[in-house]
């Protein structure tokens, strides 16, 4: 690691420790510190180190109330313009925010969404943090990840693109947003029985019905 890298990785871990001693004690849902620190734990120095302490930390304690309420399986997703009179924080860039539950392929299935439509992608930040709800989907806590007392995983994605400031484009992004998500998460649920399926397969091509071409049988279980 080069020294420019030691420099910006020291920066950003006091850029962190100024935004856990600052949080708001008063905040709408238990576990803001583990929140925070998560949120930002895999985010690259050089994108933080030249952001305000105050926007860094509205920006994700509004990710977090944004996930208040979620039923499982089915995801939130929004696309806004921040600004300082209502978000407490304000970018140059539109911003992406999606709380889904947790699974493969979902920040490159995002990524081409997006990339369908054009804008460039500045900014990708994506925790993974476990989640304790009601029955009903509100949060209860963010908890710890060594907790298993029916805390679930959940992807906080968020993206910053190009600004894009027609609303009529904003909502075809998040309907082209919510339907590859929907697709996710049908592979992911299909694909666990599929491999399950395949050792039944197999036994029954190993005593197909005589009138079946030996090749095509060997084609088929290759």
């Amino acid at each position: 690691m080069s020294a420019l890298q030691d420099y910006n990785q020291i920066q950003r871990q006091k850029l962190v420790e100024q935004i856990l001693r600052e949080a708001p004690k008063e905040a709408v849902f238990a576990g803001v510190d583990r929140f925070l620190e998560r949120y930002f734990s895999d985010v690259p120095p050089e994108d933080m180190i030249d952001r305000e302490v105050d926007s860094l930390r509205a920006m994700a304690i509004g990710h977090a109330e944004f996930a208040q309420q979620r039923t499982p399986g089915q995801p939130l997703i929004r696309i806004f313009n921040p600004t300082i009179a209502t978000h407490g924080w304000q970018s140059t860039h539109t911003i992406v925010e999606v709380v889904t539950d947790d699974m493969p392929f979902l920040v490159d299935s995002v990524g081409i969404a997006l990339n369908r439509r054009g804008p460039t992608i500045h900014l990708t930040i994506h925790p993974l943090i476990r989640v304790l709800r009601d029955d009903d989907g509100n949060l209860l806590e963010f908890v710890d990840a060594d907790r298993d007392d029916g805390a679930r995983a959940e992807s906080f994605l968020h993206i910053e693109i190009d600004c894009e400031t027609s609303e009529e484009q904003l909502q075809v992004l998040k309907k082209d947003l919510e339907k590859i998500l929907h697709d996710v998460a049908r592979a992911v649920a299909d694909w666990k029985p599929m491999l399950d399926r395949v050792p039944r397969v197999q036994q029954e091509l190993a005593s197909p019905p005589a009138a079946v071409d030996a090749d095509e049988i060997s084609e088929a279980s290759e």
